[in-house]
């Protein structure tokens, strides 16, 4: 698993538990003087944006030319460019 990837998760999961401290009232004595929380901290987790897990979608292409039909194309062009050169 990429670092990236385990900081983001770590992160999240400390805002969870923040969250339920906070929904449950337990001060772990991360508040400042003025019983705010530092907004430094909170503001480094909003700016990332939310990383998206699961299958990614499959790249549908339009293009109908089978790989014979690709290959006689590409054959040609360079034939006729060795042609053009002599």
């Amino acid at each position: 698993m990429l670092a990236p990837m385990l900081v983001q998760m770590e992160r999240q999961i400390d805002r969870e538990i923040a969250a339920d401290q906070k929904k449950l009232g337990i001060n772990d004595g991360n508040e400042n003087s003025s019983g705010l929380d530092d907004d430094d901290s909170d503001s480094e987790f909003e700016e990332e944006p939310p990383m998206m897990y699961g299958p990614v979608p499959q790249i549908v292409t339009n293009d109908l030319k089978s790989l014979d039909e690709m290959n006689r194309t590409y054959v040609t062009s360079v034939y006729l460019s060795d042609i053009t050169t002599f």
